[in-house]
């Protein structure tokens, strides 16, 4: 069975706060590097986007790496890929979620729709497909 998910998606899409439901679930689960990128003062998208997602990416590969030393399924939010689809962007208007999914599926991830339902219910979608915690 595959240990790494990852949710990507529009923003205020919901992706943290199922993230964060997951985490309470036990699952382990990896914050989205915008944020943290953000929160570390590091460029801002709206001043530089090219360096904002090349920090994104950094740090997404580090996320990446130190996740092969959890035991059991592991969930990102957002991730590489995500970065380098928007670098890739850069300068072109494209939608998110085609530009997403033909990225997704280049790297040979399997792309699932969650059904728009309540946290809880999507918490429960995505572990009777991960299985369970530290496993």
């Amino acid at each position: 069975m595959e240990r790494f998910f990852v949710l990507s998606g529009c923003s205020g899409g919901g992706k943290s706060t199922l993230l964060a439901a997951l985490a309470a679930a036990g699952i382990k689960t990896v914050p989205e590097p915008g944020r943290r990128v953000l929160r570390a003062g590091k460029p801002a998208p709206r001043k530089d986007m090219g360096a904002f997602l090349s920090a994104c990416l950094a740090l997404a590969l580090e996320d990446h790496a130190r996740a092969h030393a959890v035991a059991g399924p592991v969930i990102f939010d957002r991730c590489a890929i995500d970065a380098v689809s928007g670098l890739d962007a850069l300068g072109e208007v494209v939608a998110e979620y085609g530009r997403l999914s033909q990225v997704f599926l280049a790297a040979r991830y399997a792309i699932e729709i969650m059904p728009k339902v309540p946290v809880a219910e999507r918490v429960a979608w995505i572990m009777a497909r991960i299985g369970p915690p530290g496993v």
